[in-house]
């Protein structure tokens, strides 16, 4: 994502978890789990994503569903243990999403130029989370945010931890079209240094397994209704 080298996917599959899927559902019941991720951090070398919104899952839907990130580290996350998490605090933050949003579906990595390009901006307007374990952050998909890159590691230090839940709205539909024509984009229709053939291609991957897990998300809750009518 952007260029991180945080953010090593240890397990990357929709996992199922009952009991905590059970308060998001009564939390809010609009909203459903549609994939989730465990991370652990490269910490001992001191390697950090910069400022990132994370693939923006919604354009593989029709229209622009509302996509949550619930992000419950599984230790103390601080300067001393890893690294607080790090958040543009919201000025001009309405505009920022629109330029985002409006991005073309093939050119999703515009949107990590732009914030590259933004950068001093968002630096000059952070808050910076410090988290115990077991607490969690909810946040839109599309905000940008970082993991701090002022921590010194030392050699007994342990990776970050974190399990990240994605949640999408119940009724959203997936866009096929659009996927199936990401899967099918060919090599030579990569024409500038914006859609790099890495990018379309890693683009594809994501696509492809954001189409699963949804499908595979609809299978549990249906199996769950069918068991708890």
């Amino acid at each position: 994502m952007g260029g991180s080298d945080y953010n090593v996917a240890v397990i990357d599959q929709r996992m199922e978890l009952p009991e905590l899927e059970a308060k998001l559902e009564a939390m809010f019941p609009s909203m459903m789990v549609y994939r989730t991720v465990y991370l652990s951090g490269c910490v001992p070398n001191g390697q950090y994503s910069g400022w990132h919104t994370d693939y923006n899952g919604t354009k593989s839907f029709h229209g622009r569903p509302v996509a949550w990130n619930l992000w419950i580290p599984l230790q103390d996350l601080n300067k001393e243990t890893g690294g607080q998490l790090i958040f543009y605090n919201g000025e001009g933050q309405a505009e920022i999403e629109q330029v985002l949003r409006l991005t073309r579906k093939k050119n999703m990595l515009f949107q990590y130029i732009m914030l590259d390009l933004l950068k001093e901006q968002l630096d000059q307007h952070t808050i910076t989370t410090d988290i115990k374990f077991g607490e969690g952050l909810i946040f839109s998909e599309i905000t940008p945010h970082k993991v701090g890159t002022d921590f010194k590691p030392s050699g007994d230090t342990t990776a970050r931890e974190v399990l990240t839940l994605w949640l999408i709205e119940k009724d959203s539909k997936l866009d096929n079209e659009f996927i199936d024509d990401v899967i099918a984009f060919p090599e030579d229709g990569v024409i500038n240094q914006i859609e790099t053939k890495e990018h379309i291609k890693g683009l594809e991957r994501f696509c492809t397994q954001t189409r699963n897990l949804f499908l595979q998300s609809k299978e549990i809750i249906d199996k769950r209704k069918q068991d708890n009518p």
